[in-house]
Protein backbone atom coordinates (compact mmCIF):
# COMPACT_ATOMS: atom_id res chain seq x y z
CA UNK A 1 0.00 0.00 0.00
CA UNK A 2 1.57 3.46 -0.99
CA UNK A 3 1.19 6.24 1.84
CA UNK A 4 1.24 9.49 0.52
CA UNK A 5 4.38 12.06 1.66
CA UNK A 6 2.28 14.86 4.01
CA UNK A 7 2.05 17.99 2.12
CA UNK A 8 3.46 21.32 3.55
CA UNK A 9 -0.60 22.89 3.33
CA UNK A 10 -1.73 19.23 5.17
CA UNK A 11 0.98 20.03 8.37
CA UNK A 12 -0.10 23.64 8.61
CA UNK A 13 -3.68 22.56 8.38
CA UNK A 14 -3.70 20.17 10.46
CA UNK A 15 -1.69 22.14 13.29
CA UNK A 16 -3.99 24.81 12.71
CA UNK A 17 -7.01 22.57 13.40
CA UNK A 18 -5.61 20.86 16.36
CA UNK A 19 -4.61 24.11 18.35
CA UNK A 20 -7.98 25.37 17.58
CA UNK A 21 -9.29 22.51 19.61
CA UNK A 22 -6.61 23.28 22.37
CA UNK A 23 -8.08 27.02 22.10
CA UNK A 24 -11.67 25.89 22.73
CA UNK A 25 -10.03 23.49 25.61
CA UNK A 26 -8.56 27.31 27.56
CA UNK A 27 -11.95 28.64 26.63
CA UNK A 28 -13.95 26.66 28.73
CA UNK A 29 -10.52 26.83 31.61
CA UNK A 30 -11.61 30.48 31.17
CA UNK A 31 -15.31 30.31 30.82
CA UNK A 32 -16.11 32.29 33.81
CA UNK A 33 -13.37 35.68 33.08
CA UNK A 34 -14.21 35.88 29.58
CA UNK A 35 -17.04 37.35 27.40
CA UNK A 36 -17.93 38.85 24.23
CA UNK A 37 -14.80 38.98 21.94
CA UNK A 38 -12.27 38.92 24.71
CA UNK A 39 -13.19 34.64 24.03
CA UNK A 40 -12.53 35.04 20.34
CA UNK A 41 -9.26 37.06 21.11
CA UNK A 42 -7.90 33.61 23.20
CA UNK A 43 -8.68 31.67 20.74
CA UNK A 44 -7.02 33.87 17.69
CA UNK A 45 -3.67 33.85 19.77
CA UNK A 46 -3.73 29.66 20.55
CA UNK A 47 -4.59 29.83 16.87
CA UNK A 48 -1.15 31.80 16.81
CA UNK A 49 0.44 29.37 18.29
CA UNK A 50 -0.72 26.20 15.88
CA UNK A 51 0.64 28.47 12.91
CA UNK A 52 3.89 28.85 14.29
CA UNK A 53 3.85 25.02 15.09
CA UNK A 54 2.21 24.03 11.36
CA UNK A 55 5.25 26.31 10.22
CA UNK A 56 7.82 24.35 11.73
CA UNK A 57 6.07 21.06 10.62
CA UNK A 58 5.33 22.33 6.82
CA UNK A 59 9.12 23.06 6.55
CA UNK A 60 10.62 20.13 8.38
CA UNK A 61 8.08 17.35 7.97
CA UNK A 62 7.56 16.46 4.47
CA UNK A 63 11.36 16.49 3.57
CA UNK A 64 11.79 14.63 6.87
CA UNK A 65 9.21 12.05 5.94
CA UNK A 66 11.18 11.88 2.44
CA UNK A 67 14.62 11.44 3.20
CA UNK A 68 13.76 8.84 6.60
CA UNK A 69 10.60 7.43 5.39
CA UNK A 70 9.70 6.13 8.76
CA UNK A 71 7.00 3.75 7.66
CA UNK A 72 9.06 1.80 5.87
CA UNK A 73 12.10 2.24 8.90
CA UNK A 74 9.04 1.14 11.40
CA UNK A 75 7.86 -1.60 9.20
CA UNK A 76 10.87 -3.37 9.73
CA UNK A 77 10.40 -4.35 13.44
CA UNK A 78 6.56 -5.15 13.00
CA UNK A 79 5.25 -8.39 11.73
CA UNK A 80 2.16 -9.47 10.45
CA UNK A 81 -0.36 -10.72 12.70
CA UNK A 82 -0.69 -14.18 11.34
CA UNK A 83 3.37 -14.48 10.79
CA UNK A 84 4.60 -17.35 12.17
CA UNK A 85 5.40 -16.59 16.00
CA UNK A 86 9.27 -15.63 16.31
CA UNK A 87 11.20 -14.39 19.03
CA UNK A 88 13.13 -11.07 18.82
CA UNK A 89 13.55 -10.00 22.45
CA UNK A 90 16.71 -8.14 21.43
CA UNK A 91 14.26 -4.95 20.52
CA UNK A 92 11.87 -5.60 23.14
CA UNK A 93 14.64 -5.42 25.67
CA UNK A 94 15.83 -2.19 24.46
CA UNK A 95 12.34 -0.46 25.50
CA UNK A 96 12.67 -2.04 28.87
CA UNK A 97 16.57 -0.90 29.09
CA UNK A 98 15.14 2.67 28.32
CA UNK A 99 12.14 3.18 30.35
CA UNK A 100 15.10 1.82 33.39
CA UNK A 101 17.66 4.38 32.48
CA UNK A 102 15.23 6.88 32.19
CA UNK A 103 14.08 6.31 35.66
CA UNK A 104 17.61 6.46 36.64
CA UNK A 105 18.19 9.86 34.83
CA UNK A 106 14.80 11.34 36.52
CA UNK A 107 15.87 9.46 40.23
CA UNK A 108 19.52 11.38 40.14
CA UNK A 109 18.61 14.45 38.65
CA UNK A 110 15.34 14.82 41.21
CA UNK A 111 17.53 14.54 43.98
CA UNK A 112 19.67 17.52 42.55
CA UNK A 113 16.68 19.19 42.59
CA UNK A 114 15.56 18.44 45.82
CA UNK A 115 19.44 19.54 47.31
CA UNK A 116 19.57 22.67 45.09
CA UNK A 117 15.78 23.79 46.45
CA UNK A 118 17.56 24.66 49.85
CA UNK A 119 20.63 26.78 47.24
CA UNK A 120 20.40 30.70 48.21
CA UNK A 121 21.59 31.41 44.69
CA UNK A 122 19.48 30.71 41.35
CA UNK A 123 22.41 30.23 39.79
CA UNK A 124 24.42 28.40 41.59
CA UNK A 125 21.27 26.13 41.92
CA UNK A 126 20.37 25.53 38.36
CA UNK A 127 24.68 24.74 37.50
CA UNK A 128 23.85 21.89 40.48
CA UNK A 129 20.47 20.76 39.58
CA UNK A 130 22.38 20.67 35.45
CA UNK A 131 25.75 18.35 36.59
CA UNK A 132 22.91 16.39 38.67
CA UNK A 133 21.26 15.92 35.44
CA UNK A 134 24.11 14.57 34.00
CA UNK A 135 25.32 12.74 36.53
CA UNK A 136 21.63 11.01 35.94
CA UNK A 137 21.96 10.49 32.40
CA UNK A 138 25.75 8.53 32.81
CA UNK A 139 23.15 6.47 35.79
CA UNK A 140 20.82 5.78 33.34
CA UNK A 141 23.10 4.75 30.31
CA UNK A 142 24.89 2.55 32.93
CA UNK A 143 21.81 0.62 34.09
CA UNK A 144 20.29 0.29 30.91
CA UNK A 145 22.61 -1.63 29.16
CA UNK A 146 22.84 -4.74 31.94
CA UNK A 147 19.04 -4.56 32.14
CA UNK A 148 19.13 -4.85 28.31
CA UNK A 149 21.14 -8.03 28.09
CA UNK A 150 19.19 -9.64 31.59
CA UNK A 151 15.90 -9.07 30.04
CA UNK A 152 16.65 -10.36 26.38
CA UNK A 153 17.84 -13.65 28.34
CA UNK A 154 14.74 -13.70 30.37
CA UNK A 155 12.70 -13.57 27.36
CA UNK A 156 14.46 -16.39 25.44
CA UNK A 157 14.16 -18.13 28.62
CA UNK A 158 10.53 -17.67 29.31
CA UNK A 159 9.07 -17.22 26.18
CA UNK A 160 10.70 -19.28 23.89
CA UNK A 161 7.65 -19.41 21.51
CA UNK A 162 7.04 -15.65 21.28
CA UNK A 163 4.24 -15.59 23.92
CA UNK A 164 4.54 -15.04 27.89
CA UNK A 165 1.73 -15.92 29.86
CA UNK A 166 -1.06 -16.27 26.72
CA UNK A 167 0.56 -12.52 25.88
CA UNK A 168 2.87 -11.82 22.53
CA UNK A 169 6.37 -11.29 24.00
CA UNK A 170 6.62 -7.93 22.53
CA UNK A 171 3.59 -6.73 24.33
CA UNK A 172 5.27 -7.05 27.69
CA UNK A 173 7.93 -4.45 27.58
CA UNK A 174 5.07 -1.61 26.11
CA UNK A 175 3.03 -2.94 29.73
CA UNK A 176 6.06 -2.37 31.78
CA UNK A 177 6.82 1.14 29.97
CA UNK A 178 3.24 2.20 30.46
CA UNK A 179 3.17 0.97 34.03
CA UNK A 180 6.29 2.96 34.83
CA UNK A 181 4.22 5.79 32.89
CA UNK A 182 1.30 5.34 34.64
CA UNK A 183 3.22 5.89 37.86
CA UNK A 184 5.08 8.81 36.86
CA UNK A 185 2.13 10.20 36.16
CA UNK A 186 0.35 9.67 39.45
CA UNK A 187 3.86 11.15 41.27
CA UNK A 188 2.91 13.81 39.41
CA UNK A 189 -0.68 14.31 40.37
CA UNK A 190 0.15 14.50 43.93
CA UNK A 191 1.99 17.71 43.50
CA UNK A 192 0.76 21.00 43.56
CA UNK A 193 1.41 22.15 40.68
CA UNK A 194 -0.91 25.14 40.34
CA UNK A 195 1.27 28.22 41.55
CA UNK A 196 3.10 27.20 38.35
CA UNK A 197 0.76 27.69 35.24
CA UNK A 198 1.18 24.87 33.61
CA UNK A 199 -2.17 24.43 31.71
CA UNK A 200 -0.28 25.78 28.58
CA UNK A 201 1.96 23.09 28.60
CA UNK A 202 -0.92 20.36 28.15
CA UNK A 203 -2.25 22.58 25.68
CA UNK A 204 0.99 22.37 23.51
CA UNK A 205 1.47 18.95 24.42
CA UNK A 206 -2.52 18.14 22.77
CA UNK A 207 -2.40 19.95 20.11
CA UNK A 208 1.05 18.35 19.26
CA UNK A 209 -0.64 15.29 19.45
CA UNK A 210 -3.51 15.84 17.43
CA UNK A 211 -1.78 17.67 14.68
CA UNK A 212 0.80 14.48 14.57
CA UNK A 213 -2.53 12.57 14.36
CA UNK A 214 -4.54 14.22 11.73
CA UNK A 215 -1.06 14.46 9.51
CA UNK A 216 -0.87 10.43 10.29
CA UNK A 217 -3.98 9.27 9.36
CA UNK A 218 -5.41 11.60 7.01
CA UNK A 219 -2.12 13.19 5.81
CA UNK A 220 -3.34 12.58 1.94
CA UNK A 221 -6.78 13.27 2.11
CA UNK A 222 -9.21 15.80 1.39
CA UNK A 223 -9.29 18.61 2.94
CA UNK A 224 -5.68 18.18 4.16
CA UNK A 225 -4.31 18.50 0.32
CA UNK A 226 -4.98 22.21 -1.47
CA UNK A 227 -8.10 22.51 -2.63
CA UNK A 228 -11.56 24.56 -2.05
CA UNK A 229 -12.57 23.22 1.03
CA UNK A 230 -9.49 23.20 2.86
CA UNK A 231 -8.34 26.81 2.00
CA UNK A 232 -11.77 27.98 3.44
CA UNK A 233 -11.01 26.42 6.44
CA UNK A 234 -7.19 27.67 6.71
CA UNK A 235 -8.39 31.02 5.50
CA UNK A 236 -10.91 31.56 8.35
CA UNK A 237 -8.74 30.23 11.50
CA UNK A 238 -6.08 32.41 10.25
CA UNK A 239 -8.24 35.27 9.60
CA UNK A 240 -9.86 35.05 12.83
CA UNK A 241 -6.28 34.97 14.37
CA UNK A 242 -5.32 37.86 12.39
CA UNK A 243 -8.18 39.98 13.77
CA UNK A 244 -7.18 39.00 17.24
CA UNK A 245 -3.77 41.02 16.69
CA UNK A 246 -5.53 44.20 15.96
CA UNK A 247 -8.27 43.47 18.26
CA UNK A 248 -6.54 43.29 21.28
CA UNK A 249 -5.44 46.46 22.28
CA UNK A 250 -8.92 48.08 21.80
CA UNK A 251 -10.68 45.14 23.92
CA UNK A 252 -10.28 46.20 28.03
CA UNK A 253 -10.94 42.66 28.75
CA UNK A 254 -8.34 41.04 26.93
CA UNK A 255 -5.72 43.48 27.84
CA UNK A 256 -6.35 42.99 31.65
CA UNK A 257 -7.65 38.89 32.09
CA UNK A 258 -5.26 37.43 29.05
CA UNK A 259 -2.08 38.74 31.05
CA UNK A 260 -3.39 37.31 34.63
CA UNK A 261 -5.40 34.42 33.54
CA UNK A 262 -4.59 33.27 30.56
CA UNK A 263 -2.67 29.86 29.70
CA UNK A 264 -1.36 29.20 26.23
CA UNK A 265 -3.00 33.01 25.20
CA UNK A 266 -0.79 34.44 27.70
CA UNK A 267 2.28 32.50 26.52
CA UNK A 268 1.67 34.01 23.30
CA UNK A 269 0.87 37.61 24.45
CA UNK A 270 4.25 37.59 26.21
CA UNK A 271 6.13 36.34 22.78
CA UNK A 272 4.37 39.33 20.74
CA UNK A 273 5.31 41.95 23.19
CA UNK A 274 9.08 41.04 22.87
CA UNK A 275 8.45 40.89 19.18
CA UNK A 276 6.81 44.39 19.38
CA UNK A 277 9.12 46.15 21.85
CA UNK A 278 11.37 47.75 19.55
CA UNK A 279 13.52 49.66 21.18
CA UNK A 280 14.76 46.66 23.82
CA UNK A 281 13.36 48.05 27.16
CA UNK A 282 11.81 45.36 27.91
CA UNK A 283 7.96 46.71 27.09
CA UNK A 284 6.19 46.84 24.24
CA UNK A 285 4.28 50.25 23.01
CA UNK A 286 1.53 47.30 21.27
CA UNK A 287 -0.49 44.43 22.87
CA UNK A 288 -1.37 46.84 26.02
CA UNK A 289 2.80 46.77 26.47
CA UNK A 290 2.57 50.34 28.40
CA UNK A 291 5.56 51.93 26.54
CA UNK A 292 4.47 54.97 25.78
CA UNK A 293 7.87 55.56 23.74
CA UNK A 294 8.85 52.65 21.73
CA UNK A 295 11.46 54.68 20.21
CA UNK A 296 13.04 55.69 22.99
CA UNK A 297 14.82 53.07 25.45
CA UNK A 298 14.87 55.69 28.60
CA UNK A 299 11.16 56.09 28.09
CA UNK A 300 9.06 53.34 29.84
CA UNK A 301 6.75 51.89 33.05
CA UNK A 302 10.42 51.15 34.19
CA UNK A 303 12.02 54.91 34.15
CA UNK A 304 11.74 56.82 36.54
CA UNK A 305 9.45 60.33 36.24
CA UNK A 306 12.04 63.66 36.02
CA UNK A 307 9.57 66.25 36.73
CA UNK A 308 9.46 69.17 34.04
CA UNK A 309 11.42 67.95 31.04
CA UNK A 310 8.43 67.76 29.26
CA UNK A 311 8.16 64.19 28.91
CA UNK A 312 6.06 61.04 30.21
CA UNK A 313 9.24 59.27 31.40
CA UNK A 314 7.43 56.42 33.12
CA UNK A 315 4.00 56.29 30.65
CA UNK A 316 1.85 57.49 33.56
CA UNK A 317 -0.29 60.13 32.45
CA UNK A 318 2.06 63.26 30.95
CA UNK A 319 5.30 64.84 32.77
CA UNK A 320 5.15 65.61 36.36
CA UNK A 321 4.85 69.14 37.46
CA UNK A 322 7.55 70.64 39.04
CA UNK A 323 7.23 71.31 42.66
CA UNK A 324 7.46 74.65 43.69
CA UNK A 325 8.96 74.40 47.56
CA UNK A 326 6.75 76.84 49.78
CA UNK A 327 8.37 79.18 51.66
CA UNK A 328 8.98 78.61 55.27
CA UNK A 329 6.06 80.02 57.80
CA UNK A 330 7.21 82.92 59.91
CA UNK A 331 8.38 81.82 63.32
CA UNK A 332 5.78 82.39 66.16
CA UNK A 333 7.49 84.28 69.09
CA UNK A 334 8.49 81.88 71.52
CA UNK A 335 5.93 81.03 74.33
CA UNK A 336 6.48 82.66 77.92
CA UNK A 337 6.93 80.58 80.83
CA UNK A 338 3.09 81.29 81.74
CA UNK A 339 1.49 79.78 78.96
CA UNK A 340 1.07 75.91 78.72
CA UNK A 341 2.29 73.45 75.89
CA UNK A 342 1.01 70.36 75.33
CA UNK A 343 3.13 67.55 75.41
CA UNK A 344 1.74 64.21 73.44
CA UNK A 345 1.67 61.17 75.15
CA UNK A 346 3.46 58.21 73.85
CA UNK A 347 1.34 55.40 73.30
CA UNK A 348 2.58 51.90 72.78
CA UNK A 349 2.50 50.52 69.08
CA UNK A 350 1.89 46.70 67.76
CA UNK A 351 2.52 45.91 64.35
CA UNK A 352 1.93 42.07 63.11
CA UNK A 353 2.93 41.20 59.88
CA UNK A 354 1.66 38.38 58.12
CA UNK A 355 4.15 37.22 55.20
CA UNK A 356 1.82 37.53 51.20
CA UNK A 357 -1.38 38.02 52.74
CA UNK A 358 -4.14 38.52 50.23
CA UNK A 359 -6.10 41.06 51.51
CA UNK A 360 -9.45 39.86 49.30
CA UNK A 361 -9.29 36.41 51.58
CA UNK A 362 -10.19 38.01 54.52
CA UNK A 363 -13.56 38.55 55.65
CA UNK A 364 -13.19 42.59 56.32
CA UNK A 365 -13.00 42.35 52.73
CA UNK A 366 -15.53 40.69 52.01
CA UNK A 367 -14.26 37.26 51.92
CA UNK A 368 -17.15 34.39 51.86
CA UNK A 369 -15.02 31.84 54.17
CA UNK A 370 -14.36 32.37 57.67
CA UNK A 371 -10.56 32.33 57.22
CA UNK A 372 -9.88 35.72 59.57
CA UNK A 373 -12.47 35.76 62.44
CA UNK A 374 -10.40 37.63 64.64
CA UNK A 375 -9.05 40.09 62.24
CA UNK A 376 -12.52 40.70 61.25
CA UNK A 377 -14.02 41.71 64.14
CA UNK A 378 -11.03 43.77 65.36
CA UNK A 379 -11.74 45.82 61.73
CA UNK A 380 -15.49 46.47 63.25
CA UNK A 381 -13.80 49.10 65.57
CA UNK A 382 -10.81 49.89 63.51
CA UNK A 383 -9.56 51.55 60.45
CA UNK A 384 -9.38 49.65 57.62
CA UNK A 385 -7.70 51.04 54.36
CA UNK A 386 -9.16 50.03 50.67
CA UNK A 387 -5.76 50.84 49.01
CA UNK A 388 -2.99 49.60 50.80
CA UNK A 389 -0.37 48.14 48.00
CA UNK A 390 2.99 46.39 48.49
CA UNK A 391 6.37 48.60 47.72
CA UNK A 392 8.22 45.55 45.79
CA UNK A 393 6.67 42.30 44.26
CA UNK A 394 8.90 40.05 46.19
CA UNK A 395 9.24 39.70 49.75
CA UNK A 396 13.27 40.47 50.28
CA UNK A 397 12.66 43.86 48.81
CA UNK A 398 8.89 44.42 50.57
CA UNK A 399 10.28 43.80 54.58
CA UNK A 400 13.08 46.28 54.70
CA UNK A 401 10.78 48.80 53.00
CA UNK A 402 8.86 48.72 56.03
CA UNK A 403 10.84 48.56 58.35
CA UNK A 404 12.68 51.55 56.77
CA UNK A 405 9.95 53.64 55.65
CA UNK A 406 11.43 53.95 51.94
CA UNK A 407 10.70 52.44 48.92
CA UNK A 408 13.10 50.09 48.17
CA UNK A 409 14.52 52.05 45.30
CA UNK A 410 15.49 54.64 47.76
CA UNK A 411 17.28 52.20 50.02
CA UNK A 412 21.24 51.81 49.86
CA UNK A 413 21.39 47.84 49.85
CA UNK A 414 24.84 46.66 51.06
CA UNK A 415 24.64 44.42 47.55
CA UNK A 416 21.85 45.78 45.48
CA UNK A 417 21.01 42.73 43.28
CA UNK A 418 21.57 40.16 46.01
CA UNK A 419 17.89 38.57 46.88
CA UNK A 420 18.59 38.94 50.46
CA UNK A 421 21.03 41.84 51.03
CA UNK A 422 21.36 43.39 54.03
CA UNK A 423 20.98 47.22 54.54
CA UNK A 424 23.56 49.90 55.35
CA UNK A 425 23.27 51.23 58.39
CA UNK A 426 24.78 54.85 57.98
CA UNK A 427 22.61 55.37 54.53
CA UNK A 428 19.44 54.32 56.50
CA UNK A 429 17.30 54.74 59.57
CA UNK A 430 14.57 52.15 60.45
CA UNK A 431 11.49 52.65 62.42
CA UNK A 432 13.10 50.51 65.04
CA UNK A 433 16.10 52.97 65.26
CA UNK A 434 13.55 56.14 65.34
CA UNK A 435 11.28 55.03 67.85
CA UNK A 436 14.41 54.22 70.04
CA UNK A 437 15.80 57.24 69.85
CA UNK A 438 12.56 58.72 71.09
CA UNK A 439 12.52 56.76 74.24
CA UNK A 440 10.78 53.39 73.10
CA UNK A 441 11.26 50.08 74.09
CA UNK A 442 11.64 48.07 71.02
CA UNK A 443 11.06 44.82 70.33
CA UNK A 444 10.15 41.62 67.86
CA UNK A 445 9.04 38.43 67.69
CA UNK A 446 9.76 36.33 64.83
CA UNK A 447 10.74 32.76 63.96
CA UNK A 448 12.49 33.20 59.98
CA UNK A 449 16.28 32.59 59.27
CA UNK A 450 15.57 36.31 56.97
CA UNK A 451 16.06 38.13 60.06
CA UNK A 452 19.44 36.59 61.16
CA UNK A 453 21.03 36.70 57.80
CA UNK A 454 19.80 40.20 56.65
CA UNK A 455 22.64 42.45 57.86
CA UNK A 456 21.54 45.34 59.87
CA UNK A 457 17.99 44.53 59.32
CA UNK A 458 17.79 44.53 63.35
CA UNK A 459 19.36 47.49 64.18
CA UNK A 460 17.15 50.08 66.51
CA UNK A 461 15.75 46.88 68.23
CA UNK A 462 16.57 46.36 71.91
CA UNK A 463 15.26 42.56 72.15
CA UNK A 464 14.65 40.44 69.18
CA UNK A 465 13.09 37.24 69.59
CA UNK A 466 14.27 34.97 66.71
CA UNK A 467 13.67 31.09 68.28
CA UNK A 468 12.60 28.70 66.10
CA UNK A 469 14.09 30.35 62.79
CA UNK A 470 15.22 27.22 60.15
CA UNK A 471 16.58 27.22 56.70
CA UNK A 472 15.46 28.60 53.93
CA UNK A 473 14.36 24.23 52.59
CA UNK A 474 13.02 23.93 56.07
CA UNK A 475 10.74 27.33 56.22
CA UNK A 476 8.88 26.03 53.28
CA UNK A 477 6.96 23.54 55.31
CA UNK A 478 7.93 25.13 58.85
CA UNK A 479 4.35 26.21 60.85
CA UNK A 480 5.83 28.26 63.51
CA UNK A 481 2.33 30.59 64.43
CA UNK A 482 0.89 28.02 67.39
CA UNK A 483 4.34 28.64 69.09
CA UNK A 484 5.02 32.39 67.75
CA UNK A 485 1.56 33.78 69.23
CA UNK A 486 2.08 32.62 72.87
CA UNK A 487 5.69 34.30 72.85
CA UNK A 488 3.83 37.55 71.42
CA UNK A 489 1.26 37.60 73.77
CA UNK A 490 3.60 37.11 76.94
CA UNK A 491 5.69 39.87 75.74
CA UNK A 492 2.64 41.92 75.14
CA UNK A 493 1.80 41.30 78.83
CA UNK A 494 4.89 42.10 79.87
CA UNK A 495 5.87 45.35 78.30
CA UNK A 496 2.21 46.41 79.49
CA UNK A 497 3.04 46.15 82.73
CA UNK A 498 6.23 48.32 82.50
CA UNK A 499 6.29 52.03 82.52
CA UNK A 500 8.16 52.75 79.40
CA UNK A 501 6.07 52.93 75.97
CA UNK A 502 7.21 50.01 73.43
CA UNK A 503 6.99 48.72 69.81
CA UNK A 504 6.52 45.48 69.36
CA UNK A 505 6.84 44.31 65.96
CA UNK A 506 5.86 40.25 65.40
CA UNK A 507 6.71 38.27 61.69
CA UNK A 508 3.76 35.88 60.79
CA UNK A 509 5.37 33.48 57.83
CA UNK A 510 2.88 30.83 56.77
CA UNK A 511 0.75 32.00 53.97
CA UNK A 512 4.18 32.82 52.02
CA UNK A 513 5.54 29.28 52.60
CA UNK A 514 4.29 25.78 50.65
CA UNK A 515 0.27 25.59 50.93
CA UNK A 516 -0.50 22.70 53.57
CA UNK A 517 -3.26 22.00 54.91
CA UNK A 518 -3.35 23.00 58.93
CA UNK A 519 -4.46 20.12 61.49
CA UNK A 520 -5.20 22.83 64.18
CA UNK A 521 -7.54 25.04 62.05
CA UNK A 522 -10.01 24.42 59.72
CA UNK A 523 -9.61 22.66 56.33
CA UNK A 524 -10.89 24.17 53.33
CA UNK A 525 -10.39 21.58 50.32
CA UNK A 526 -7.58 19.94 48.72
CA UNK A 527 -6.63 22.62 46.13
CA UNK A 528 -3.80 24.97 46.21
CA UNK A 529 -6.38 28.02 47.00
CA UNK A 530 -7.90 26.01 49.77
CA UNK A 531 -4.38 25.49 51.47
CA UNK A 532 -4.12 29.16 51.39
CA UNK A 533 -6.77 29.87 52.96
CA UNK A 534 -5.75 27.20 55.81
CA UNK A 535 -2.66 28.79 56.26
CA UNK A 536 -4.22 32.64 57.01
CA UNK A 537 -6.71 30.56 59.54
Amino acid sequence: MKHPTPTAFGALLASVLAFALAGVLELFWLRAALEGSARAIVLGFDLLAGVLVGLLLAATLPAFARLVQPRRWFARYVRPADAPAELDGRWHAWLVAAGVGLLGLAGVAGFAGLVGHGFNRPGLAGAFVALGAAAGAGVGVAAALPVRLIVARVLDRLAPQGRLLGLPTPVWPWLAVAAMGALALLWILRLDLGAYRLEWVLQVVIGGAIAKGLIAVRGGATPFRFGLVGSGVLVALLGLAGWSLTAFDADPLATTRIPLKGHLSRIVLGGLRKLADRDGDGYAGAFAGGDCDDTNPEVGPHAAEIPGNGIDDNCQGGDAPIEVEEPPPEEEPPATPDEPRYVPRKLNVVVLLIDTLRPDHLGTYGYERPTSPNIDNFAKSAVVFDRVYAQAPNTPRSVPSLLLGRYPSRITWIKRFERFSGVVPEANQSLFEIFQAGGWRTEAVSAHWYFERADHIQDGVDQWDNRGAKSIKESNTQSAAPELTPRVVERLKALGEAKQPFVLFAHYFEPHGKYMNQRSVKVFGKGLMDKYDSEIA
